[in-house]
């Protein structure tokens, strides 16, 4: 990965991150939160390059959970694709983590500038948008 596009994509995804709206279910305890989220590319600027959302998340409550992560990836503020992955049995207190793939290659995926990361445990569910500005 090229450092001034690893560098400009990481400050923008922790930017956005700050600033973007987050949303929560309003009934249900929360159970877990995101530690870390990261957008990144592999094998850019070539025809098979690829891009994936990586990062944990912590089971902030007493009990085992199972955590859905769903990332919908966007381009150029449109919606492509969508794509969950399902963290069994993550214990009290541990971290868990997660890699998704945008499903897309080369210049489609080089495209790839945001992403809706949600959260989905025991009825809780917490969602951010993240929108690269780089």
């Amino acid at each position: 990965m090229k450092r001034r596009t690893f560098v400009s994509t990481t400050v923008s995804t922790l930017t956005a991150m700050s600033l973007a709206g987050c949303a929560n279910s309003g009934g249900a305890k929360k159970n877990v939160e995101v530690v870390t989220a990261e957008l990144q590319r592999k094998n850019e600027g070539e025809t098979n390059e690829t891009v994936h959302l990586v990062g944990e998340v912590k089971n902030v409550s007493d009990d085992p959970i199972d955590v859905t992560v769903t990332v919908t990836f966007y381009k150029k503020s449109q919606k492509t694709n969508n794509y969950s992955e399902t963290l069994e049995g993550v214990k009290a207190g541990e971290t868990a983590s997660f890699d998704i793939e945008a499903g897309a290659i080369g210049r489609t995926a080089s495209q790839i500038d945001g992403y809706v990361l949600e959260l989905d445990s025991n009825g809780y569910t917490y969602t951010t948008q993240v929108t690269a500005s780089g």
